[in-house]
């Protein structure tokens, strides 16, 4: 189709893999902290089968981090707003 990555389409992918740091351009990536969020998990499921009465269940955010590469152009604020 002719494209360009990442003039004409950005791609970015998800938890932060090591393969996607292998091609040209590098991906850009989202990476999730999978400890932090199996700890919480557990933690959780442990409460649960110990205190199932009393615990109450709760949305828990596992920050991430963005790992940039070349996947993604860069938009400026201006690009946005511009009018023809």
């Amino acid at each position: 189709k002719n494209l360009s990555v990442p003039d004409d389409i950005s791609i970015i992918g998800y938890d932060g893999t090591s393969s996607g740091q292998m091609g040209t351009p590098q991906l850009t990536t989202l990476y999730q902290d999978t400890q932090s969020l199996g700890e919480q998990a557990g933690k959780m499921l442990l409460s649960l089968i110990e205190h199932p009465k009393t615990t109450i269940t709760r949305n828990i955010i596992v920050k991430g981090k963005i790992l940039k590469g070349g996947t993604v152009k860069k938009i400026y604020e201006n690009d946005c707003t511009k009018k023809e």
